[in-house]
C-alpha cells in the first residue's frame, strides 16, 4: 500500500466515502497482496484508477486482474484524467452497478 494518494484518488474517495453512493467503499483493500484502490464489498466491485505507471506494468496488472476475478470481483478501471476532468461521468458509470440485484 502507498502512503500517499494521488489527486484523482483523493477526489474519487471524497465522492464515494461515507456511503455517498448508498454503499460502503473501502480504500486500499488488500487481497493476498494485491491492493485494490477502492472496493465495494457488498457488490464485490473494484474501482481502479490508473496513472501513467500502468503503461509499464501491463503483465502484472493482467495477472492481478485474473486473480481478483477468480474471487468473483468485478473490476472497473478509470484513468486519472477521467476523474480529474469528468468525475460526474465516472460516478454515473459506477452508480448503476451499485443498485443491481446480486445474483
Amino acid at each position: 500500500m502507498r502512503a500517499s494518494s494521488t489527486e484523482a484518488e483523493m477526489i474519487f474517495w471524497d465522492a464515494v466515502r461515507n456511503k455517498k453512493l448508498g454503499v460502503r467503499f473501502v480504500r486500499q483493500f488488500s487481497i493476498d497482496g494485491y491492493v485494490i484502490d477502492f472496493y465495494c464489498p457488498k457488490f464485490r466491485l473494484a474501482i481502479e484508477l490508473e496513472g501513467k505507471i500502468h503503461k509499464f506494468q501491463k503483465k502484472h496488472d493482467e495477472h492481478r486482474e485474473k486473480y481478483l476475478k477468480a474471487f468473483g470481483i468485478k473490476i472497473i478501471k478509470f484513468k486519472n484524467e477521467e476523474i480529474l476532468q469528468n468525475l460526474n461521468t465516472v460516478l454515473s458509470t459506477v452508480s448503476p452497478l451499485l443498485h443491481q440485484e446480486r445474483g
